[in-house]
């Protein structure tokens, strides 16, 4: 079951909550944008929420011109075939502009951070996100 979120800042779709019965009514919570950009010549990561794992749901990115570098994500797990865990870090390669989707991601490994890879990239990427 998916419904739209309850923000103008993205049309995207919103997952319901493991457990969430089928039909029943759920309000998505509304998203907010981050504009990812730190001062000065730093590439220091950016924390989106309290800083904690599983605080914060990822939406997407909105990539909004030519990357000189990459974008690092950090918070997440990834799991293997025997059953066990490992931290994990998405990196996009500079790309195109436009929006990458992540309806709902969950950071389950930390701290949601967003890291940009070069500091002409400051201020053209911008997160939305909303607590957990």
């Amino acid at each position: 079951m998916t419904q739209s979120l309850k923000s103008s800042s993205d049309p995207g779709t919103y997952v319901a909550p493991r457990g969430t019965p089928f039909g029943s009514a759920y309000t998505a919570p509304a998203a907010t944008r981050t504009i990812i950009a730190t001062s000065g010549s730093s590439v220091s990561p950016i924390t989106l929420g309290a800083g904690a794992a599983n605080d914060t749901r990822l939406v997407g990115l909105m990539i909004g011109s030519t990357m000189a570098g990459q974008i690092a994500i950090d918070g997440w797990t990834i799991k293997n075939t025997t059953g066990g865990s490992s931290a994990a870090q998405l990196v996009i390669a500079a790309a195109g502009i436009g929006y990458i989707s992540a309806p709902g991601c969950l950071n389950d490994a930390g701290a949601l951070k967003v890291t940009l890879g070069a500091t002409a990239d400051h201020g053209k990427v911008a997160a939305d996100w909303y607590p957990a």
